[in-house]
């Protein structure tokens, strides 16, 4: 549903079914959401449960995410609980490719960092790796569990994920 009537000075947002904005003296009503997905899309992505990992505490990790998002790897992800398909994605992101090099081992970051992450459906082949110590990679994976649980993230749910101080 389309309309133009007359002006009106105010702009108001309404999330479910109607949106009223004032835009060269006219009032552009607009139905159903769905008609705008740019906008809807934005909406929905705001809502999502986020996860910030803190580069004081888990500094590799918080690396890696950044380094990994700066190159493009997306920071809405999407859960996965399918042990076999996890498996695979850790398989395909460390398991097959990953090497910590003698620098990395002699600092004590011998275990594999990938992000996205192997429980969900962006992670595995092409993820961007790093050798991060495994009380690192512990604290994560704990964060990311506790994370699930507390947001109630389930199979096909998606969440945000960020690096903060």
């Amino acid at each position: 549903m389309l309309s133009l009537e007359k002006p009106l000075v105010l702009c108001v947002l309404f999330i479910g079914s109607l949106s009223i904005c004032s835009f060269t003296g006219y009032k552009y009503t607009h139905g159903e959401p769905k008609s705008n997905p740019v906008i809807n899309r934005k909406l929905a992505q705001s809502a999502l449960p986020i996860v910030t990992f803190s580069k004081a505490t888990v500094p590799g990790i918080a690396a890696n995410i950044e380094n990994a998002q700066k190159l493009g790897k997306p920071t809405i992800l999407t859960r996965q609980t399918a042990k076999e398909d996890i498996n695979s994605n850790r398989y395909q992101a460390c398991t097959k490719v990953f090497k910590a090099t003698p620098a990395d081992i002699a600092a004590g970051r011998t275990s594999c960092d990938e992000y996205p992450f192997a429980s969900t459906k962006e992670g595995g082949q092409g993820a961007v790796t790093a050798a991060v110590k495994p009380t690192e990679n512990s604290s994560q994976g704990g964060t990311l569990r506790g994370f699930y649980v507390s947001k109630g993230i389930k199979d096909g749910d998606q969440f945000k994920v960020e690096v903060g101080p």
